[in-house]
């Protein structure tokens, strides 16, 4: 923000119209406000705040007290400012609630508090005030606000120092000094901040002696001094669990080839007692081949007794049943054999899975414990 101009009238120690143009400073960024005490330095301070935001530089004194007790009666006090922010100029006029002379008869009425801010950019001559941004108090503080982008209590901070503060400040001890600075720049904020840092730093350093108790509690319960030991040892447990779970791999498809044995050896089991059951019906057809050969004589004596005819009958007959028998006979005479080989193969499978029975049941063990140790 760089003034251009500033208009005071019965404000402060200034009883008359008193205007500072700022213009004539042109360009320059750097200029000094100098005096005696008491010439009115820190009025024009206050002034200038009084036109943006309604409040001193210091904000210990209300507008309406900034009235010059030496000003005419019917002067009011009032304050018009002139700015450049950016490329953008204004105007804001201020007259603060005060008591003036009645116009008609004696005693005083109320003068009601008036502000005005005016968009100036582009306008020429002091005749034209501009575009009126806002025209009440309270808006014209919005604005303000708006515009310069700080608060009152901002302002004063970044950009005034109140001069009575100042002095202050340097004859003050460190103590005194400290509490100047935080009512000067409110450090109250940055105070809790620093607080609120304080006891996350707190919590954090108890979380990590809880972390480092744990962490020697876990080390304990595994035997080891330290981290580095923890992690060989479960390395070697990792190495060790793939070692087991490979030979629990390796046992179970050993218990499967023992099991698929012993399907195989249940099969030849029952091929066994189908041998059984061949023989007896091999015994059963032997025993009947005496009854053939009696028939075989009934037949002949028939034969004789009957007719030709009868007896070629009965022949036929007979001989149909004989063919019939012999082939029963053959084909049990194969079973037979084949019944015999598969006896003496099932008997030596059998002798076989006794001596396996043994080797079963260390492999069932050894399971059992690979299992319990996987657990």
């Amino acid at each position: 923000m760089r003034p251009i101009k500033l208009i005071m009238q019965a404000f402060g120690p200034y009883a008359r119209e008193q205007v500072l143009d700022f213009s004539v400073l042109e360009e320059r960024s750097l200029f000094l406000i100098h005096g005696p005490t008491g010439a009115g330095k820190t009025s024009i301070l206050d002034a200038i705040c009084f036109a943006l935001y309604g409040e001193t530089s210091g904000g210990e004194r209300q507008a309406k007290h900034m009235r010059s007790d030496h000003a005419n009666p019917n002067l009011l006090t009032e304050v018009t400012f002139d700015f450049i922010l950016g490329a953008e100029t204004y105007r804001v006029f201020r007259r603060p609630e005060q008591e003036r002379p009645k116009r008609r008869g004696g005693g005083t009425t109320k003068e009601p508090a008036k502000a005005t801010l005016w968009k100036r950019t582009n306008v020429k001559g002091d005749e034209d005030e501009g575009i009126v941004i806002a025209d009440r108090w309270s808006r014209v503080n919005e604005e303000m606000e708006r515009i310069l982008g700080f608060r009152s209590d901002q302002f004063r901070q970044v950009v005034v120092l109140p001069q009575g503060q100042f002095r202050r400040f340097l004859s003050a001890a460190s103590q005194e000094r400290q509490k100047i600075l935080q009512v000067l720049f409110q450090t109250e904020f940055y105070h809790q901040i620093e607080e609120s840092l304080k006891h996350a730093a707190n919590e954090a350093k108890n979380r990590l002696v809880k972390l480092h108790e744990k962490r020697k509690e876990i080390l304990k319960r595994f035997g080891v001094d330290n981290v580095e030991a923890l992690h060989k040892k479960l390395s070697d447990v990792e190495k060790e669990r793939g070692v087991i779970e490979e030979r629990i791999k390796t046992l179970r498809e050993e218990e499967i080839l023992v099991f698929k044995k012993l399907e195989e050896a249940k099969e030849i089991i029952k091929k066994f007692g189908e041998y059984e059951e061949a023989k007896k019906e091999l015994n059963v057809i032997e025993a009947k081949k005496e009854e053939f050969k009696e028939k075989q004589k009934r037949l002949d004596m028939a034969k004789r007794a009957l007719s030709l005819r009868d007896v070629e009958s009965e022949l036929s007959n007979r001989e149909e049943e004989l063919i019939e028998a012999e082939k029963k006979l053959k084909k049990a005479d194969g079973a037979l054999k084949i019944a015999q080989k598969k006896k003496e193969k099932a008997d030596k499978d059998v002798e076989i899975e006794d001596l396996r029975e043994e080797e079963r049941d260390r492999v069932r063990r050894e399971v059992d414990r690979l299992e319990s140790l996987r657990l």
